[in-house]
């Protein structure tokens, strides 16, 4: 029963992110709120992936993570999700959680305090003398990559393992339940 508890949990986390992936697409269609519609969207999508990657993969630092560190291996094999998939990395949406450590490092080590933030657009479009430490979130709507300080995150090949991880779940949970000795 726990792991179908869990299993329903992967399953909403991937409704609200692929949710917050047509906010983004909906954002860059209409001009009028593009800006704050894309980054409330990324935002969104990044935290959901993040809540489905700590099922997946427990925080071992977490006092319960221990008694359950089999969980994740479980949940994987049950939901075959590759160790290598893109919702094992959660560096871009740390990066926003963690702005204000970001925020504090980059004004400490950055003599021009020159900066740029929420940049909708190409890469290839930078801002001239202005370094890529400098410039905190970038997106490339037309290749769907997010940019923070120069590390590159494709975020449709996460929207895509998140379908795909969606599907499974809820394959899995159309399943009958199996007998109360074997949850």
């Amino acid at each position: 029963m726990l792991r179908q508890v869990f299993i329903r949990d992967i399953e909403e986390q991937c409704a609200f992110a692929l949710g917050s992936a047509q906010g983004i697409n909906e954002g860059l269609r209409d001009t009028s709120r593009t800006q704050d519609q894309v980054w409330f969207s990324i935002r969104s999508l990044l935290t959901a992936a993040a809540n489905i990657s700590k099922c997946l993969w427990p925080a071992p630092r977490r006092e319960t993570a221990a008694q359950f560190a089999d969980r994740g291996k479980v949940l994987r094999d049950l939901l075959a999700v590759e160790e290598d998939s893109p919702l094992a990395n959660r560096d871009l949406r740390n990066h926003f959680e963690h702005m204000d450590e970001r925020l504090e490092s980059w004004w400490l080590t950055d003599p021009s305090h020159n900066i740029a933030r929420r940049i909708i657009g190409p890469f290839d479009r930078t801002i001239v003398g202005l370094p890529a430490e400098s410039m905190f979130e970038q997106f490339d709507p037309v290749t769907a990559c997010v940019a923070f300080r120069g590390d590159v995150f494709e975020l449709q090949l996460l929207v895509d393992e998140i379908s795909r991880l969606k599907r499974r779940a809820s394959d899995f949970l159309a399943q009958p339940a199996p007998p109360p000795d074997e949850r």
